[in-house]
């Protein structure tokens, strides 16, 4: 082998967060759903002196697209900051009609704390971070977990907040000639109208149960919400709704608007803002 390949080598080795110091654990089934079996990679560091706390990453896809497969990061740059990483898959729009994807999100977090001493989890420190969609539910989560599903950290990155507000947004944006993303399906629904199972104004009642911000409360716990000011696939207005949700009840909240940013996670350099809010939050880390 020649040294460029040796080189090469030993740099995907590095980087591969699959090998090295990390042990992966993919597809292991978190909930049998009928004939479908819905599954997580656990992602986590080799050596750990004690039990260590648990973040769940959940994907974007506007509800219809995307898996747990490729996370960004920083996923395996916390596994390496000790923490126990957990990307989840969820059932998808239109086959599953809300709250379907939100039912299996608290599944998936009580199946973390069914397995916290098999995967060296500390059951009292779990986070959900998530993207677009995925932040939807990451927010859920941070709003109305109780018990079993109670979660201690959030971050929520470009995620639509209240639906119907979003919906209309968007259709007057439109009907002047602003910049939107073209969502819609062949019968004009949107993707948040396509989880719903129909349109905003004929399901506002399921559409008021998808919005964290009509849940929050006083004990909810601290967040993190990452929005792009340019985002034109969910508005920046929505991750406001969120925040001043969540200050009218006096939960610990940051919300950071990226300048010149869109609605891809890349554009949201957040990568440090996340590992530093997951290792105050849960490791106590106040450097």
């Amino acid at each position: 082998m020649t040294v460029a390949l040796v080189l090469t080598a030993l740099l995907a080795a590095q980087t591969d967060p699959k090998r090295v110091d990390l042990l992966f654990d993919r597809d292991v089934v978190y909930r049998p759903v009928g004939t479908m079996s819905l599954t997580v990679d656990v992602l986590r560091g080799k050596e750990a002196r004690a039990a260590r706390p648990a973040i769940l990453f959940f994907h974007g896809g506007n509800w219809t697209t995307g898996s747990k497969d490729r996370p960004p990061e920083p996923f395996s740059r916390l596994a390496r900051e000790g923490f126990v990483c957990i990307a989840v898959d969820t059932r998808l729009a239109p086959g599953a009609k809300f709250p379907a994807p939100l039912e299996d999100a608290r599944e998936a977090v009580r199946w973390t704390r069914m397995n916290a001493e098999r995967y060296g989890i500390d059951p009292a420190k779990i986070g959900v971070w998530g993207i677009n969609s995925g932040g939807n539910l990451a927010a859920l989560l941070g709003t109305t977990g109780d018990g079993e599903t109670k979660v201690q950290a959030v971050v929520v990155c470009s995620a639509p907040t209240d639906f119907a507000r979003l919906v209309a947004l968007r259709d007057s944006r439109m009907e002047a000639k602003l910049r939107v993303a073209r969502l819609q399906d062949r019968n004009g629904l949107w993707p948040e109208e396509l989880l719903l199972g129909g349109s905003v104004v004929e399901m506002a009642d399921l559409a008021a149960k998808a919005n964290p911000a009509a849940s929050a409360s006083p004990d909810d716990p601290p967040f993190l919400i990452v929005h792009g000011e340019d985002d034109s696939v969910v508005f920046p207005e929505q991750s406001r709704l969120l925040q001043d949700a969540l200050k009218k009840e006096g939960v610990r909240s940051e919300l950071r608007l990226v300048p010149r940013a869109s609605h891809e996670f890349r554009e949201l350099r957040a990568e440090d803002r996340i590992v530093d809010f997951f290792k105050r939050e849960l490791l106590g880390d106040t450097r």
